[in-house]
């Protein structure tokens, strides 16, 4: 027998354990909510950012543990409050808009459930928002907070398509964002494609296509190949779809991407293609005419792509 292994606990040792960190969580939820009451009822702008930037720490220096009791305080909902009075993606306060996307994205880092309480409290537009901020790290906290919810499943999808994510990624002047920040923005939107199960409306699929043209023409791989799994993704069991792939003219590019040197981005542009080609006679036709198969029949003879 080893001597260093501890006894098992007891039921009353147990009890007593759960209703030490039931006290800790509760002790923990009341002082987020006296943080968030400063913050609320703070007489200046720089008083709030002083209680804000204390949030902010109390909550950094506490994960994981101090994650749940802040979701379950008030604070969640005074910060959506303070973005909106502020319109966060717009001022001037820097270190308001730093501690507001900082602890949104701990926030989003919750399990599904934990989440409702983000959401109900309208984080997600205030997110939307911050994506369109000057501030490049503000604006990526902003992308990663929401890449995290949407891996939860399609009631967050359906949140954001309420409140105009797709017109704003259209909106927004790609080649002025440095790659890092394009990239994060790919991968929000393959974690995005990859909820999208029931299928989204046919205008929301033509918008949603219409970011990713834009993706697809970014000439980095790491973008490319992202884009084009979320093209993957949308691309299975089309119906009233194939008129919007038809007018996009999202076929000529896929078949310009195939001389792509990338082994991964060809096996993704087969999948798409054969996603295409399944679908409907006309994107077959469509396919051929633009010589298509030449580049499928030069795939043949690499022997890394053969099955």
């Amino acid at each position: 027998m080893d001597t260093n292994e501890s006894p098992p606990k007891s039921n009353k040792d147990q009890v007593l354990e759960t209703q030490s960190q039931n006290a800790k969580e509760i002790s923990q939820v009341e002082i987020f909510s006296k943080i968030a009451e400063r913050i609320e009822s703070a007489p200046s702008v720089e008083a709030k950012l002083q209680w804000l930037s204390k949030a902010r720490a109390f909550l950094e220096i506490g994960l994981p543990n101090s994650l749940l009791p802040a979701i379950r305080s008030s604070l969640v909902i005074v910060l959506v409050e303070l973005a909106r009075d502020y319109q966060l993606s717009v001022t001037d306060e820097i270190q308001m808009q730093q501690d507001v996307a900082s602890c949104f994205l701990i926030f989003s880092c919750a399990t599904a459930e934990q989440l409702k309480a983000l959401t109900q409290a309208g984080a997600i537009p205030i997110l939307i928002e911050l994506i369109t901020s000057h501030l490049i790290e503000v604006s990526e906290k902003a992308i990663q907070a929401l890449t995290n919810i949407f891996q939860h499943g399609n009631r967050f999808r359906d949140l954001a398509l309420g409140s105009d994510l797709l017109p704003t990624l259209r909106t927004i002047y790609f080649l002025d964002m440095p790659v890092t920040t394009i990239r994060l923005i790919a991968r929000m939107i393959l974690a995005f494609c990859q909820e999208i199960s029931p299928a989204v409306t046919l205008r929301s699929f033509k918008e949603l296509l219409g970011v990713l043209c834009e993706f697809i023409h970014y000439d980095d791989v790491e973008v490319l190949s992202t884009s084009c799994w979320a093209l993957a993704f949308i691309t299975c069991d089309m119906d009233d779809e194939i008129n919007a792939i038809q007018q996009s003219k999202i076929i000529p590019r896929l078949i310009a991407l195939f001389s792509a040197m990338s082994l991964s981005l060809k096996k993704i542009l087969i999948r798409i293609v054969d996603n295409l080609t399944t679908a409907d006679e006309q994107l077959v036709m469509t396919f051929i005419n633009l010589n298509g198969l030449n580049s499928l029949k030069e795939l043949i003879f690499e022997n890394s792509l053969r099955k």
